[in-house]
């Protein structure tokens, strides 16, 4: 299965999509263990944009139903307990805001002793919760029931746990108190809501009924309020904030305290809110719409930590921390407009940092993007807020989108859109008008004047509109802002994914364009090579407009690649000569696959390009086209790469690390030391381990690892077995395989060191080798004493490393034309070939995999066998640390 990019839950498997998606970890303990720990929906379609449409209402859905979740209603208190505790909260602050009312204007002083005392009010409380000390909500409780009737018995777990709620119930009215009496309220009073209500000509709709039982969901009481006779004249509370948490109960108050001013008909407060039945139903309406709102925002509050808010302006960043909901279409483009360019991704559901050198290229790339989406949707759609978008507005956006000029806002002055894009299209479609009128006219006084003619004139007349590729990318910026918008969990849907083109309609639109595909030079190119700047004379001779369209011509490397080429990159394997095209000291290449090693053309060489590599590197030059003093202002890629800013960003930018191979190397690696000089041990690994990786493959553990078992002869020839058992471990399946032994090795003596260990009664091949502390590896140790040992000796180089001698194989089993089904089986890489899989088990011959084996052709005239003039020693060697000691037998 594989994950989808940028799409989160969504993975696509052989039978089609799949909605996937783990339970938080606070709900795995409530969760249905036997369904698993995740939820697992087949989406039913193989069609991506369907996928991703139905994905992201699933990811909606459960943040709802996981937010729902975590906020039920505690389960070990019956319904009249949570009855009680309804019109405790309720009666509590409706008896507060009575007495506060009715109350004569107090001091700054009186207020804040006010304030002061429901603080120490919550510190009686919390320690009471904290003690179980239930008293200080006995006589609430009490009251509260006697005005219900109900009776309470106090000899039960279940009155104790009643009281206990109600403590945690006084507290959060405690602290709203304490809020009240310093006037912080959180919502407008509903006479304000009924007023606003009034002036809009229409509501939104009311929350899924479903919703509104969530927030709450206490079978409703008459409303009671002990001891308080004028807790019905009290107004209401404000909807909590969408940045607290409140608990069950605090929904329930706000809930019942919205319904009490709402049903209140007592006089005094019919005549002071002046409002009819319709008026209440608009207050109500407006409130089941903020709740909806904070709904929304507590299932899926802004996740703003994706997000580096000090890469924004202050502006932006206001708008951020004031509007979890409610952005604007203005402000989500311009808010897309300064993450892009501070060089943030396209994935926004994830943390991420912003790259300046990304933020830069996406600016020269993608910026005019930007820049229309400014103006454009604005003018269509107004700047509304933007999951508000209308549909219809947005359709009729995208069909003026296609009759933009080509050159809409900028080259010609014409084809500004200085009154809005209406008005520039308009102007453009006139002007076509005006002038097939004035070329038909013209016709008219000719003599012979065929249809073709007429059409020729109607072609000839049209102004160049925007290309497919263009209008999709124009359509593709908005929705993607949209997407940013959602993954940042600003809004809750994206009306812009209307705005997605598939490659069908893209072609479709392609299909009536002028295609504006590069061509080949053709006999012109021996124009050009006539031309002055490959005539003479010439003043230097590595003149970079004589050699590089020569390079990018018999090489076909891109202008870029050329003009960067060092001395260094040219080199000779075998008598032939090669540059390298790579990423190194400031170098860039487009993609990771244009690193590569291409022979130098016979006809550069006889132009003279190596005697210029020569002199360049006698010279001490960096580059191949920059002038010997280091003044780069005279090199054909001056404006683009060669600005002191952008020579600054490369040499931040990491040097090349890409595994190389020893192809040219091996030869001085091969002259030093421990392949030259009698060994203290016959079997030493430093000389062994290199020659077996690069003769056959191996991997550095199924070398380091081998048993004197794994070495075998089969059908007469001597192989080594890779397989599974004891203190033996393989990368995959197919890392287990059999491969003929070299003849090189078999020249040099492993067969005869094999028999050495037999005979000294040894199971493994290198026997004291140590595996290491942490990794418990053999190859750790080892590639830090192989490391060491290639500083030592001069032969040092990153990229080319002990893996690198695998690599090298590979390479030579390619170029020796070995079949790719041979290949990846004595390389242990895994085959698709179902008739390779599953109609060979056994393999391939081994006569046949010792011909592609031994077609490696090596070198090795100057390695010193061990076996020559060497007596057997006993070795005792410390790999864990590097230390040599030698025994006398």
């Amino acid at each position: 299965m594989a994950g989808v990019a940028h799409i989160p839950y969504l993975e696509k498997r052989p039978s089609g999509y799949f909605f996937r998606r783990r339970y938080p970890t606070r709900l795995r303990e409530i969760s249905n263990v036997a369904h698993g720990s995740a939820i697992c929906l087949s989406i039913r379609t193989d069609v991506l944009s369907e996928a991703k449409t139905l994905a992201r209402s699933l990811t909606a859905l459960s943040d709802m139903a996981f937010a729902l979740m975590s906020e039920r209603p505690v389960n070990h208190l019956s319904a009249q307990d949570l009855t009680l505790l309804t019109e405790l909260a309720r009666c509590q602050i409706a008896a507060h805001e009575a007495a506060r009312a009715i109350a004569d204007p107090r001091s700054e002083e009186a207020a804040n002793f006010a304030a002061t005392s429901e603080r120490a009010a919550q510190d009686v409380l919390k320690r009471a919760i904290a003690l179980g000390d239930r008293s200080l909500s006995i006589d609430p409780l009490r009251a509260v029931a006697a005005r219900l009737g109900v009776t309470l018995n106090e000899t039960t777990a279940e009155w104790r746990a009643l009281a206990f709620e109600a403590l945690r119930v006084l507290l959060d009215v405690a602290q709203e108190r304490e809020r009240r009496e310093v006037g912080q309220y959180e919502a407008p009073t509903p006479v304000f809501r009924s007023v606003m209500a009034e002036r809009s000509d229409t509501l939104d709709q009311s929350p899924p009924r479903s919703m509104a039982q969530t927030v709450a969901p206490i079978t409703a009481v008459v409303p009671v309020c002990a001891a308080v006779p004028s807790a019905s004249h009290c107004i209401p509370p404000s909807v909590p904030p969408a940045s607290e948490k409140p608990t069950s109960s605090t929904h329930v108050i706000d809930q019942r305290e919205a319904d009490l001013a709402t049903k209140s008909a007592a006089p005094d407060t019919t005549s002071l809110l002046g409002t009819t039945t319709s008026a209440s139903a608009n207050i109500v309406g407006m409130a089941d719409q903020a709740d909806e709102t904070a709904f929304r925002i507590k299932t899926r509050p802004p996740q703003l930590e994706n997000i580096d808010l000090r890469d924004l302006t202050t502006e932006m960043r206001h708008i951020l921390e004031t509007k979890p909901r409610g952005i604007t279409l203005q402000e989500g483009i311009e808010l897309m407009w300064q993450l892009k360019t501070a060089g943030y991704g396209d994935n926004f559901a994830t943390e991420q940092t912003g790259d300046e050198a990304a933020g830069k290229k996406w600016k020269s790339g993608s910026g005019s993007k930007g820049h229309v989406a400014r103006k454009f949707w604005v003018e269509f759609i107004g700047d509304v807020p933007f999951e508000e978008a209308c549909s219809e507005d947005i359709r009729d956006a995208l069909r003026f989108l296609p009759q933009l000029p080509q050159q809409h806002s900028k080259g010609k002055e014409k084809f500004v859109a200085k009154n809005g894009f209406r008005a520039l299209i308009e102007e453009v479609n006139a002007e076509e008008v005006h002038a097939e009128t004035i070329g038909l006219k013209a016709l008219e006084n000719r003599r012979g004047v065929t249809e073709a003619d007429r059409e020729k004139v109607r072609l000839e007349s049209r102004i160049s509109r925007i290309r497919a590729e263009t209008r999709a990318k124009h359509r593709g910026y908005i929705k993607s802002v949209g997407k940013m918008l959602y993954d940042l969990q600003l809004i809750d849907r994206n009306p812009f994914e209307i705005c997605g083109v598939s490659n069908k309609d893209k072609a479709k639109w392609k299909k009536g364009e002028e295609k504006r595909k590069r061509v080949c030079w053709d006999d012109r190119i021996f124009t050009f090579l006539r031309s002055p700047a490959f005539q003479g004379p010439f003043e230097d001779q590595g003149a970079p407009f004589y050699w590089v369209p020569l390079i990018a011509r018999l090489m076909g490397l891109r202008e870029e690649e050329a003009c960067q080429l060092g001395p260094d990159d040219f080199g000779t394997d075998k008598g032939i000569a090669y540059v390298d095209v790579k990423v190194l000291d400031a170098n860039n290449v487009k993609t990771i696959e244009s690193q590569r090693r291409l022979p130098v053309h016979p006809t550069l060489i006889d132009l003279g390009l190596l005697h210029l590599v020569e002199q360049r590197r006698r010279a001490n030059s960096h580059r191949l086209f920059a002038v010997i003093q280091g003044d780069l202002s005279h090199n054909i890629m001056a404006d683009q790469i060669w600005e002191k800013s952008d020579v600054e960003q490369r040499v931040l930018e990491a040097d090349d690390t890409e595994r190389q191979t020893w192809v040219g190397r091996l030869d001085k690696l091969f002259r030093s030391s421990v392949f030259q000089d009698k060994l203290d041990d016959i079997g030493d690994p430093l000389f062994w381990a290199p020659l077996i990786a690069v003769h056959m493959g191996f991997r550095s553990e199924e070398i380091l690892q081998l048993n004197l078992s794994d070495i075998e002869t089969i059908s007469g020839v001597p192989c080594i077995c890779l397989k599974q058992g004891p203190g033996q471990n393989r990368k995959s399946r197919a890392a287990r395989r059999t491969v003929p032994i070299h003849q090189n090795l078999i020249d040099l003596g492993f067969l005869q060191l094999a028999e050495e260990r037999r005979r000294d009664g040894e199971e493994c091949l290198f026997p004291w080798l140590q595996r290491s502390a942490s990794k418990k590896t053999f190859t750790e140790n080892f590639s830090k004493k192989f490391t060491r040992y290639r500083q030592d000796v001069g032969c040092y180089d990153p990229q080319r490393d002990f893996h690198s001698f695998r690599t090298t194989f590979n390479h030579f089993l390619i170029e020796s034309g070995c079949q790719d089904s041979h290949r990846r089986y004595i390389m242990g890489h895994v085959d698709r070939d179902v008739g390779i899989t599953n109609y060979n088990p056994d393999g391939f011959s081994k006569k046949l995999l010792v011909q592609d084996v031994n077609a490696v052709e090596i070198d090795i005239s100057m390695i010193r066998s061990p076996f020559e003039d060497a007596k057997p020693s006993s070795v005792n060697r410390d790999w864990s640390c590097g230390a040599r000691r030698s025994v006398s037998a």
